[in-house]
């Protein structure tokens, strides 16, 4: 997979990130995520594969988030991944997305 992925449904632009969201990808994978910026009237951006996170890739979360609010452009984070859900709540930060995360069955821990 590449950095990302782009689908247009209707009025929303679904976007899959591949599996880094690094130091080492950031100008990348920033200049993917903003590409169609103006084209949606929403915007998902797909997390399930992401199996590398460091503060690069959460300051682009918090940024994608923050022109969202400014901007008035509903962007909604899905399928959070386990390392972005440990990231996030390692750094507080779950409340700050305010998106619905879920944990499956299977990756619950008991």
């Amino acid at each position: 997979m590449g950095i990302v992925t782009t689908q247009q449904q209707e009025d929303t632009l679904q976007l899959t990130v591949g599996s880094e969201m690094s130091i080492y990808t950031a100008t990348e994978l920033k200049t993917e995520l903003y590409r169609d910026w103006d084209k949606a009237k929403e915007i998902e951006v797909n997390l399930s594969q992401v199996d590398e996170l460091d503060s690069a890739g959460i300051q682009i979360l918090l940024q994608m988030k923050y022109d969202s609010e400014r901007l008035k452009k509903p962007v909604r984070f899905v399928e959070h991944s386990p390392i972005v859900i440990e990231a996030l709540e390692m750094l507080d930060l779950i409340s700050r997305f305010s998106d619905p995360v879920v944990i499956s069955a299977d990756k619950a821990e008991v």
